[in-house]
């Protein structure tokens, strides 16, 4: 029946972005939960964790990336900063 795999699909789509907007706001918590750490290194690499776990979400790996490279900014680090600038234009 038409009306049931319509209703199917839209389920599903409600599932997926219910899903999706879960992880932003774990990933947000987690990154404000680190951010606090004295390990640079540590927080960056959380940073690029993320960034890698939206490769589906360009849009929201980008932002993930030039969030990493203003962290890098932040902490003088200024070659790693361009490196994650880099994989924005690539």
């Amino acid at each position: 029946n038409l009306y049931y795999s319509g209703r199917f699909a839209a389920v599903r789509q409600v599932q997926e972005l219910s899903r999706s907007l879960a992880k932003i706001v774990r990933d947000r918590h987690n990154i404000s939960r680190t951010k606090g750490s004295r390990d640079v290194e540590m927080v960056a690499d959380q940073y690029y964790r993320i960034a890698e776990g939206y490769r589906y979400a360009l849009e929201l790996r980008l932002e993930w990336l030039e969030k990493l490279s203003q962290f890098h900014s932040k902490n003088n680090d200024y070659q790693e900063a361009a490196v994650a600038m880099a994989h924005v234009v690539a």
